[in-house]
This record gives structure tokens, sequence and C-alpha cells, in this order.
């Protein structure tokens, strides 16, 4: 192997290094915005079913499934919703009129 060789290979090695370098550094960066995004989503959504069940509790008694289901929910987009209906609501059994929501078969 000439030395021009060598030096070839080894500017090559180093490139590659350089670039799976660059590579780890934007999946790291990627990752992190991913989970930040998510964590603002799930923490949206818990707070939008806490607002929901403070609302509904002050109209009466939640069935287990109905406080169940709403604190499973993670869409931000539709907790907000239910937010809004539970705060302009009535009652509970209004409050499961307008969102539609129903008790499951073996309750």
């Amino acid at each position: 192997m000439s030395i021009f060789e060598y030096n070839e290979e080894e500017e090559m090695r180093k490139l590659r290094e350089g670039e799976r370098q660059l590579g780890k550094e934007e999946g790291k960066e990627e990752g992190i915005e991913i989970g930040m995004a998510q964590g603002l989503a799930q923490g949206l959504a818990q707070g939008f079913a806490q607002s929901c069940l403070f609302a509904l509790k002050s109209h009466g008694p939640i069935p287990k499934w109905l406080e169940e289901r709403i604190t499973e929910e993670t869409d931000p987009e539709l907790m907000n919703e239910w937010m809004e209906t539970a705060v302009i609501t009535v009652d509970v059994e209004s409050f499961l009129e307008k969102t539609g929501l129903k008790a499951p078969e073996n309750e």
C-alpha cells in the first residue's frame, strides 16, 4: 500500500466517522423533540381530563366507567371538546348525550 492510498483510506475513515457522529446527533435531537411533543400532548390530555372531571363532579356523581374513560383518553383535541362540553352541560346525562359516550355493555 502506497502512502497515497494510506492517506486516502485514512481520510475516508475520518469522513465516515464524522458522518456517523452527525447521524447520531441528529437522531438524538429528533428523539428529544419527539419525546417533548409526546410529553406535552400527554400533559395537555391529563389537564383536560382533570378539568373535565372537576366540571362533571359539580353536577353530581360520575360513573366509574366514565371517569376511567375520560382519564384514559390521550387525544388532547378530543379532551378539550369534552372539557368544554362538561363545563356547559347541566348534568352527567346531558354530557353523555352531547359527547356520544356510552357505558360499556357489561356495566
